[in-house]
């Protein structure tokens, strides 16, 4: 099975495949987001490792993709990084070196 692309009209899908392999995550959602027969293709690979932040929008990512079980099904790695937030309600004092 090939895949046809503008640049080459049939790229075996195991040497795709490996392509993709090697390729950072941000380049692969781009490249899903190219065409519909990449998107098909690509899919499992894109949202087989995904990292979301410990912030509102992080988390609420996370609670969309839980809508999505067609995507949910390819995830086989889930990291939820704590992010580092200041709290404002309670300011760092230098002189004392505590919050007040």
């Amino acid at each position: 099975m090939t895949l046809s692309t503008a640049t080459n009209p049939s790229l075996p899908l195991e040497i795709f495949g490996e392509i993709l392999q090697l390729s950072d995550n941000a380049s692969i959602l781009a490249l899903r987001a190219a065409s519909h027969a990449y998107r098909d293709f690509i899919t499992p690979l894109a949202f087989r490792s995904l990292t979301f932040d410990s912030t509102e929008d992080g988390l609420r990512g996370l609670e969309e993709l839980k809508t999505i079980p067609k995507l949910c099904s390819h995830v086989h790695a889930l990291t939820i990084r704590q992010s580092e937030t200041i709290d404002t309600a309670h300011p760092y004092n230098e002189d004392s070196g505590m919050f007040s």
